[in-house]
């Protein structure tokens, strides 16, 4: 009898070593596991606001953590393709762009979708079969063309994620930069972006390539002012607008973009501040001098600035001047230096 219960102690003492240790390999496959790979987030819209702001769902997607970028950029554009019914989002690669590393993506048509999106526009005919098309995506009202771009630019961007990672996002519609007005947010590079505060930066603290140089506030008109200087090198927009006193650009892409600046009006009020993140156009000082080299050395731009077309080249700037005023406009300018081929 006792040995029978003996038996019996054993192959319990058994059974629950062979437990514990199952137990132990399960922990260890899972530790190794997650060891072994890194949490993106994929921000879909959710079609509500939330204090604010466009509200996004979020959605975790495993990659490999020793995998190489382009690899995790690739999965990523795949799965993000996948939340918008399967519209290609191609990923072209990452280019160095002034220093910058920026990724680059082609939206893609299933082009079957975008004719029928056009041709029943034409007619205004409401056809819900047509409704999944990047067309349809980026031309709706805005709020809707925001939320996609957002969540576009967001879930390729990962700001949080904190390993090796690209310096921002370029999105092309078709192969070329973003035609759709509605859509003007992806017209330019989108950039992981760094705020500072104004008020805490000192005379001389550095923002990439430039550094402040002088700083106000106007109580009485209630604007801030501040200089930056150096030289830097930016895409841009070449602009001929109705004021023909001035020459007008605005970026597409450089380094500058990488930072966001906060201004702040009211140290009683912590919603008196504006974000200057350097989108907005900027004039350029020495217009004369870079309309007469812009004419002499590049006639075909010249020509297509004068008729009012688009023209983007490459530019060597200097000196950035901005102002200010509360609730109001704000006004910037920068010096030209040089054209870069």
């Amino acid at each position: 009898m006792n040995s029978v219960k003996d038996k019996a102690n054993i192959w319990l003492a058994v059974g629950l070593v062979l437990l514990t240790l199952l137990i132990f390999s399960l922990s260890w496959y899972s530790y190794t596991y997650n060891k072994t790979f890194d949490q993106l987030t994929l921000f879909t819209p959710s079609g509500e606001w939330t204090e604010n702001n466009l509200a996004f769902v979020e959605t975790g997607l495993k990659v490999k953590s020793d995998a190489p970028l382009e690899e995790k950029l690739e999965k990523l554009a795949q799965t993000l393709s996948e939340v918008y019914d399967g519209l290609p989002i191609v990923f072209l690669g990452v280019e160095n762009s002034f220093g910058d590393q920026i990724a680059v993506f082609d939206l893609r048509e299933k082009h079957e979708l975008a004719q029928k999106t056009t041709a029943n526009r034409e007619q205004n005919i409401s056809d819900e079969s047509e409704l999944i098309s990047w067309q349809y995506l980026l031309e709706s009202n805005s709020y809707e063309v925001n939320q996609v771009a957002n969540s576009i630019t967001k879930s390729l961007l990962q700001s949080n994620y904190e390993a090796d990672w690209i310096d921002g996002v370029r999105i092309l519609y078709e192969g070329e930069r973003m035609p759709f007005y509605s859509a003007y947010s992806l017209y330019s590079t989108v950039y992981r972006t760094q705020i500072k505060d104004l008020s805490i930066l000192n005379i001389g603290d550095p923002l990439g390539t430039l550094k402040l140089s002088s700083k106000a506030f106007d109580e009485e008109r209630n604007a801030i002012y501040y200089t930056l200087e150096g030289e830097f090198t930016a895409y841009v927009n070449l602009v001929n607008g109705s004021d023909f006193d001035k020459v007008w650009i605005k970026f597409l892409e450089s380094s500058i973009m990488k930072y966001n600046l906060e201004l702040k009006y009211s140290w009683e009020d912590p919603a008196d501040v504006y974000i200057e993140n350097f989108s907005s156009y900027f004039s350029i000082d020495n217009k004369d001098a870079f309309l007469m080299r812009l004419k002499m050395e590049k006639p075909e731009a010249y020509e297509r600035y004068l008729k009012g077309e688009r023209v983007m080249m490459k530019l060597k700037l200097n000196n950035v001047k901005s102002v200010c005023y509360y609730q109001s406009e704000y006004y910037n300018s920068l010096d030209f230096i040089d054209f870069i081929d």
